[in-house]
C-alpha cells in the first residue's frame, strides 16, 4: 500500500491521503485525515506486515540452518 500527502488547494478541506484501495477513498483514490479510525487502520495494516516479515525472516534463517546442518551429515 503506498500513501502519498495531498493538500488540497481550497484550505476550507482537510488534508487527505492517497489510498484507492480503501472502501472510504473518494473517486480519486484519497480518503480524508479526518477519517475516524483511519490511523488504527493503517496502525493495524504496518504491524501486520512488520510481524509477517520478521515471521518470512525467521523462517528463512531456520531454513537455511538445517540445510547446512544436513549437508554435514
Amino acid at each position: 500500500m503506498r500513501t502519498t500527502a495531498y493538500t488540497p488547494k481550497n484550505k476550507s478541506k482537510c488534508e487527505k491521503i492517497f489510498l484507492p484501495d480503501h472502501p472510504a477513498s473518494d473517486k480519486q483514490g484519497f480518503v480524508s485525515i479526518d477519517n475516524p479510525g483511519l490511523l488504527s487502520e493503517l496502525t493495524c495494516s504496518i504491524e501486520k506486515r512488520i510481524k509477517t516479515r520478521r515471521s518470512l525472516k525467521e523462517s528463512d534463517l531456520q531454513n537455511r540452518v538445517s540445510n547446512k546442518i544436513s549437508d554435514k551429515y
